[in-house]
């Protein structure tokens, strides 16, 4: 998909329209004619992604997904957010650390290094933040976008066939793109707030939602994603996230020493943190589903230090569930299991993708080991040579 959130017809992997069709009208019946369930996962990479790292991943997903009856049908979005706020970050670093404060840096002189960095980061990268975040809603709010035109087919195929489950998964900034995707799949009537106001609901189901580390707002969720959850037009949710010591101890860019999430809630967010003390609530942060317990229905902040639960139940109710990274369950063997430590990490820590099989999967006790195997991607790799130097 290219600006805007149309498709994008050219390239290696461009998508028409005419291709749209074609994958719901005739791929997907063919491809699955012998399962015994029909299931299609609609995944949105985050916003640190680029376009190479984002195939790859979904390359390494299509095997083992296919052997689960598993279709996974990916949008890959115009984002590679982290190439330009590396650029931000590194310029911003350069006019305002002073000499040696490095050498002499622990966490409290990282602390006031993130807070000096973060006006400035908010300056060049919050257009560029905005922009990107308007250009995932478009692909399902604007008639020709690219999601939306997806969802079209999607109904004519489930009313072809109503076995079909749906599946929906976005990692970082994914989650913002696929919030009015899920929003107009599962509404009913015209819908009356949120980003597919004025347009008419779908009248979907969603069998699983998972959300891996998500960047997308409070006010987001609660606009598109919580009336579906409630009213159980999405069956089972299951939000993962990393604990808060692992998003302070997590870095950006090399730079910025706290996690992307960190960074767009105090500094690229409407309500920065350079105006309200706690920055833009997001959905993706501790802190922020633990302040707001009584909607969210989890224990206290107390407690969960003192328990450390690796999953915690949401909204009283045992289809919504909260996945606490990193924790020591073994991969493939709980549903629970994620071992990831940094917030670009759950897109290939295999422990997070098991689990989020065996959900999608309703694979009681796990899927096992699975072959699920990934390469360092090559941003990856610069990322770790960088560490190195």
């Amino acid at each position: 998909m290219g600006n805007d959130g149309f498709l994008r017809p050219d390239g290696t992997f461009g998508t028409t329209e005419a291709d749209v069709k074609t994958l719901f009208a005739q791929d997907l019946p063919r491809i699955t004619s012998g399962w015994a369930k029909k299931r299609l996962l609609l995944y949105a990479h985050g916003g640190l992604v680029g376009e190479n790292d984002a195939l790859q991943r979904v390359e390494e997903y299509r095997k083992p997904l296919l052997e689960a009856q598993v279709y996974p049908l990916a949008f890959i979005w115009k984002t590679d957010f982290l190439t330009t706020l590396r650029n931000i970050l590194q310029d911003a670093l350069a006019r305002r650390r002073p000499e040696g404060l490095l050498d002499a840096a622990k966490d409290f002189m990282l602390d006031r290094l993130d807070d000096t960095l973060e006006p400035l980061a908010r300056v060049a990268g919050k257009p560029l933040w905005s922009e990107m975040k308007e250009n995932a809603l478009r692909a399902t709010t604007q008639d020709k976008g690219g999601a939306r035109l997806v969802l079209t087919e999607l109904a004519k195929l489930l009313a072809a066939d109503p076995a079909w489950d749906i599946h929906v998964a976005g990692h970082s900034a994914g989650s913002i793109f696929m919030a009015p995707l899920v929003q107009l799949w599962c509404g009913k009537g015209t819908i009356d707030s949120g980003p597919t106001k004025g347009l008419t609901g779908l009248g979907g189901k969603i069998a699983s939602l998972t959300l891996w580390a998500p960047a997308c707002t409070m006010d987001l969720f609660d606009e598109a994603y919580l009336p579906s959850i409630q009213n159980k037009s999405v069956k089972r949710f299951s939000l993962f996230t990393l604990k808060d010591a692992a998003e302070q101890d997590d870095d950006c860019a090399n730079t910025y020493h706290k996690s992307l999430l960190y960074l767009v809630s105090n500094a690229l967010e409407d309500k920065s943190g350079l105006f309200f003390a706690d920055g833009e609530p997001l959905l993706g942060l501790e802190r922020f589903i633990i302040d707001q317990r009584d909607l969210f229905q989890v224990p206290t902040e107390a407690e969960i230090k003192t328990t450390n639960p690796p999953m915690v139940p949401l909204f009283g109710v045992p289809a919504a569930q909260w996945v606490r990274s990193p924790n020591g369950l073994p991969e493939g063997e709980s549903a629970n299991a994620s071992h990831a430590r940094h917030h670009g990490d759950f897109d290939d820590d295999k422990a997070t993708v098991l689990s989020t099989l065996a959900r999608i999967t309703l694979t009681r006790g796990g899927v096992g080991q699975a072959a699920v195997e990934f390469a360092p991607s090559a941003s990856a790799l610069r990322n770790r040579r960088r560490t190195l130097v």
